[in-house]
C-alpha cells in the first residue's frame, strides 16, 4: 500500500503532446514557468514534503478535459508538469527509477471546467 503524501489540484490541463511539440520555444518556456509556479503554489497549500534524497515516488495524474487524448499524446503533454514537480523537489527525477507514473483521464461533466488532479505517494 502506498501512503498518500499530497494532492495537488489545478484548474488547468496540460496541452497535448502534439500541441506542445509545435509550440514556439518562447511559448514553451512560458508554459513551463507557469506550471512551475502553479505546482509551487499547490505544494505550499497542501504542505507537500520536499525530497532531500533520491527516493522513488508514485504519481497519479488524472486529467478531466473536453475530450480524451490518446495515451501517447497525453503522456507527452505531461512533460511541463513533470518538470515542475522535479523543480519543486516533489519528485526526484522523471526517470523510471525515481518515478512510477500512472495516468488517468475522464470526460467532463456538463458545466464543469477542465482540471487536473495529481496524487503523490510513497512508492
Amino acid at each position: 500500500m502506498h501512503d498518500l503524501l499530497a494532492t495537488l489540484t489545478f484548474n488547468y490541463v496540460t496541452a497535448s503532446g502534439n500541441k506542445t511539440l509545435r509550440q514556439h520555444w518562447a511559448s514553451r518556456y512560458r508554459d513551463r514557468n507557469h506550471w512551475r509556479t502553479r505546482v509551487f503554489a499547490q505544494a505550499a497549500l497542501s504542505c507537500a514534503p520536499r525530497l532531500a534524497d533520491p527516493i522513488k515516488r508514485r504519481v497519479v495524474v488524472t486529467r478531466f478535459g473536453k475530450r480524451l487524448l490518446d495515451h501517447d499524446n497525453y503522456v507527452a503533454g505531461l512533460k511541463p508538469l513533470l518538470d515542475a514537480l522535479t523543480d519543486n523537489r516533489l519528485i526526484w527525477d522523471d526517470r523510471m527509477e525515481y518515478l512510477d507514473l500512472v495516468t488517468e483521464q475522464g470526460k467532463l461533466d456538463p458545466g464543469s471546467k477542465p482540471h487536473m488532479v495529481v496524487h503523490i505517494y510513497d512508492a
